[in-house]
């Protein structure tokens, strides 16, 4: 009998104009309120979501039923049995290898399931009202963009180890497998939005451009990091040893190449070296150096050994200065300024 009379009077509130809804005991409103303000916080979501999708004519005339009906299991290709995990590589990536393959009709179909849903999902979006929003509508988006994201995924997991194999051919010293592989499976991902299936290239094709051209440029900023610290370094370690308080700083340009170059000594510096780099160089702060005074109080050493410590930090960064320039093959006179 409780749970009827609730219903009516529920029922009673909602049938009511929102000025006479507003004046109502605040026992009554808050029984529709966050129903209703959660439905426009979920629409509201959706508004301001940008779904993009590759356009096709074909979605005009296809059948959304059918088009949903796509298996995912079944867009594997099972007929290949699962290739050999390649030598060295780690544990955690050999289960790549154990997911099959796309073959190229399978993954024609995923690609414009792909597409197709999110189409679907923009048309419902378009007609979604966050004033007056439709459970139904919202539920439908919702499911449309869940349904997508599995597909999305599918394709990703059977391309993943398309990522690794460019990574173990382009890993080396400076450019680490790991981070190779980090930067190769977000490339991936970007690639399945803009990837056209109705030109008829294979997938793969287009993603190990995208994922080199991603290799290539990361590769360039660090060649161009590690000539800028060159080229940088020996006159900025020239003049270090010695940094007053009242001293002429180096400048903001410089400050940063300094602070990139005690960055990369981290394996050859000790803590302590680090600490009396950055306070002597404001590398953190920005405030004025503290004395040699005032760092011995701060570490528990006398003054004498802060400097001692500080000459020894410098003398490595020359060594790490020397070793670039080999390194980059440069001619003395290249690093005069």
């Amino acid at each position: 009998m409780v749970a009827t009379t609730s219903h009516f009077r529920r029922q009673a509130v909602v049938s009511l104009p929102n000025a006479a809804r507003e004046s109502l005991p605040d026992a009554m409103a808050v029984e529709v309120e966050p129903t209703t303000r959660n439905l426009r916080e979920r629409a509201e979501r959706l508004l301001d979501r940008e779904i993009q999708f590759i356009p096709s004519a074909e979605f005009g005339q296809l059948d959304a039923e059918a088009v949903q009906t796509i298996d995912l299991e079944e867009s594997l290709d099972s007929g290949r049995k699962s290739t050999t995990v390649p030598e060295g590589i780690p544990a955690y990536l050999a289960s790549l290898y154990r997911t099959p393959l796309l073959t190229p009709v399978r993954e024609r179909q995923l690609f414009r399931k792909y597409n197709f849903l999110k189409w679907l999902a923009r048309r419902e979006q378009a007609s979604l009202k966050a004033s007056r929003p439709s459970r139904a509508k919202i539920e439908r988006i919702e499911q449309l963009l869940a349904d997508a994201a599995l597909v999305r995924n599918q394709i990703v997991q059977a391309n993943l180890r398309l990522v690794v194999a460019n990574a173990r051919k382009y890993a080396d010293a400076e450019h680490g497998f790991d981070d190779l592989v980090s930067d190769g499976n977000l490339t991936l991902v970007q690639a399945v939005e803009k990837f056209d299936y109705s030109r008829g290239f294979r997938f793969s094709t287009y993603a190990t451009h995208a994922i080199r051209r991603t290799f290539f440029r990361r590769m360039d900023r660090r060649q161009k990091e590690r000539a800028r610290l060159t080229f940088a370094a020996p006159e900025l370690i020239q003049t270090a040893p010695q940094p007053e308080p009242d001293a002429d700083q180096a400048g903001p340009a410089d400050l940063v190449l300094f602070e990139a170059l005690v960055e990369r000594m981290r394996d050859r510096l000790s803590e302590r070296e680090i600490t009396i780099l950055k306070a002597r160089y404001s590398l953190e702060t920005g405030e004025v150096a503290p004395t040699l005074q005032v760092l011995a109080r701060e570490l528990g050493i006398c003054k004498e050994r802060v400097r001692q410590l500080q000459i020894r930090a410098i003398g490595k960064l020359r060594e790490l200065a020397g070793e670039l320039q080999s390194s980059m093959n440069l001619e003395p006179s290249m690093l005069e300024v």
